[in-house]
């Protein structure tokens, strides 16, 4: 199996074409951001 066909078993690609999906995106990256901040420290 290849590293595309594990993402693919598991991850499903959705375009933010629309306000509420780019404000969860933007969310999540938020999100992320933090964790792995506080993770540095």
């Amino acid at each position: 199996m290849s590293i595309l066909d594990a993402f693919n078993q598991y991850f499903e690609i959705i375009p933010a074409d629309s306000e509420e999906l780019k404000q969860e995106v933007y969310r999540y990256s938020v999100q992320n951001q933090a964790h792995f901040a506080n993770k540095a420290h």
